[in-house]
């Protein structure tokens, strides 16, 4: 498809890089994640719609002209050869810089987040997008840094971008190529490596950056100050390029779970949304996929060009005859995060957008679950029914949060909180706490309108008042009140059965978007026997399972005493 004419490697003009990676994937050429499927889907979509923002096809294309023209190969046996790039990344450097705002004429993203497993020259790609950055794109002074936690590791990006430039004859004689330093003059630019030791990290003014390795990052502060050093910039541009890694609840967990709730929210009509952001993940579904070949591709884009298929399967075979192995190839060569924990379910498994109407079904018996966190934080109640002839596990939730720090969660957690108290899924209590009465309320409420009847209560112990056991004894009796332990011993037949039910769609939360939200933040912790229990996604205060912790109690309880229960029905 690509051809040399009047002097350029260039295609056709009608190709479209991004519908054809989006046709591959769909066809079955390309094997992709659910995350990369979506992106995907998506971008493919808004290249034919024209509103807010437009695809430029010349904007698009021009970075990987200039690319596949001006930058040849250093090393090994593609040495002086065209940096040609490959189909996905021909997509993603197009889906960057090919939206554009139809008023102001700037780029829609100013974030391309590219998570993906070691050996995918994610490194030579964003040095190829540097020094485009510098030479073509178009900014007066350009600023470019290459930041990493260790010097050794900032010039890992700078380093390969001297000898890109050093390698090409079009580009050297424009440039001044220092040790620490890149000097374009004919536009004022500069490009330098930055570390965190820098004494230079204040005062900065810049367009481009590249976070190499964001994994090893330990915090949050680098990031941001090279994000404030944008300031002043119309369309600055962050590239972060990243294997998982070994920190955890560090900056990586922060936009690793920034990207998916923008993933997640995509075809959601309220889901979380962020424009400037572009995230790529490549990575395994499911933990447990690495066995088998035909998933490497999820994790490894390049394999079999850039990677070598090979050298993976040797690795692989290592791996499954030792054990030690295991965690670090997950990490490295398939993007899993390093931990006993692993995401619970998909998007696909647990969206189930089937609602009810109480007026309609007339629901009369239920068992509760109640998970009521700390007083200051998410609480979350919820009732768990079921209909004559009917299999479908059917969950009412109620949520509630302290008026007084409405504003500080919303800003902490990145979620819709004042909308969802709008929509009613949310109730405030007034001042600083979760009062016990407007929990109570709310089960009386389903008494008094739709004549529901809760027969049985489960609850967490911790946080669960005497005052309040004696008001719920008072209302369903006192022997009806039972103490759902968290630990993996009683969770997890509940939480496997709960699991196989969502993933058959046999379950209606009535499109609860706080529920939705609270299962798709947690992950699952295994014991050595493989009993599971509920856990906080990497990121952790930050994302609440509390609706999913008050599912299970109720679910557990229905477990118990179903033979019971379903007499009632």
């Amino acid at each position: 498809m690509r051809k040399y004419e009047n002097g350029l490697w260039k295609f056709p003009d009608d190709y479209n890089h991004i519908k054809e990676y989006h046709k591959a994937i769909e066809s079955g050429e390309v094997i992709a994640n659910h995350k990369i499927t979506q992106i995907m889907k998506y971008l493919s979509e808004q290249v034919d719609v024209n509103d807010t923002y437009y695809y430029d096809h010349k904007r698009a294309i021009h970075p990987i002209t200039f690319i596949e023209n001006f930058i040849t190969h250093y090393k090994g046996s593609n040495a002086g050869k065209p940096f040609f790039l490959e189909l996905w990344q021909r997509a993603i450097i197009s889906a960057f810089f090919g939206f554009i705002h139809s008023e102001t004429g700037l780029r829609k993203y100013r974030e391309l987040l590219l998570m993906v497993s070691r050996k995918q020259g994610k490194s030579a790609l964003a040095s190829a997008i540097a020094v485009y950055m510098q030479f073509a794109e178009g900014e007066n002074a350009p600023s470019l840094v290459s930041v990493a936690t260790k010097r050794e590791q900032a010039k890992l990006v700078f380093d390969v971008s001297k000898r890109f430039i050093n390698g090409s004859k079009h580009l050297s004689k424009n440039a001044n190529v220092l040790l620490n330093e890149i000097r374009t003059d004919f536009n004022d630019g500069s490009f330098k490596p930055l570390a965190s030791e820098s004494n230079s990290l204040d005062g900065l003014d810049i367009n481009f950056a590249v976070h190499d390795e964001l994994h090893a990052y330990k915090d949050a502060n680098l990031y941001n100050v090279v994000v404030d050093g944008m300031s002043a910039r119309k369309q600055p541009v962050t590239l972060i390029t990243t294997t998982n890694g070994f920190v955890r609840n560090g900056i990586f967990d922060l936009k690793y779970e920034e990207a998916k709730r923008i993933i997640d929210g995509l075809f959601v009509e309220d889901g979380y949304k962020d424009d400037t952001i572009l995230p790529f993940v490549y990575e395994l579904d499911d933990i447990n996929e690495w066995k088998e070949e035909k998933n490497w591709e999820k994790a490894n884009p390049g394999i079999g060009t850039i990677k070598d298929r090979d050298a993976l399967a040797t690795k692989v075979y290592q791996a499954k005859h030792n054990p030690l192995l295991v965690n670090n190839l997950l990490t490295k060569d398939f993007n899993v995060a390093s931990s006993r924990e692993q995401a619970w379910l998909n998007f696909n498994d647990y969206n189930i957008e089937s609602t009810f109407d109480f007026e309609q079904i007339k629901p009369s018996y239920a068992i509760a679950g109640l998970d009521l966190s700390k007083t200051t934080d998410l609480t979350s109640a919820n009732i768990f029914f079921k209909l004559p002839n009917d299999e479908t596990l059917y969950f009412e939730h109620m949520y509630f949060m302290p008026a007084n720090v409405l504003d500080k969660r919303i800003e902490e957690d990145k979620v819709p909180y004042d909308v969802w108290v709008q929509q009613g899924y949310l109730r405030l209590s007034e001042g600083g706490i979760v009062k016990e009465q407007d929990v109570l309320d709310w089960f009386d409420e389903l008494r008094a309108k739709h004549d529901i009847y809760v027969v049985y209560l489960g609850y967490d112990e911790w946080g669960f008042s005497s005052l309040l056991k004696d008001e719920f004894a008072g209302r369903i009796g006192a022997d009806n009140l039972f103490n759902i332990r968290q630990g993996a011993k009683t969770l997890s037949i509940p939480m496997y059965r709960l699991e196989a039910e969502l993933k058959s769609k046999n379950v209606n939360y009535n499109n609860n978007p706080i529920t939705k939200w609270c299962i798709s933040n947690t992950h699952v912790q295994m014991d050595s026997n493989g009993n599971i229990k509920p856990t906080k996604s990497r990121q952790g205060k930050r994302q609440r399972i509390d609706g999913l912790a008050s599912m299970l109690n109720s679910y557990t309880l229905y477990l118990d005493k179903q033979n019971d229960y379903d007499n009632l029905v």
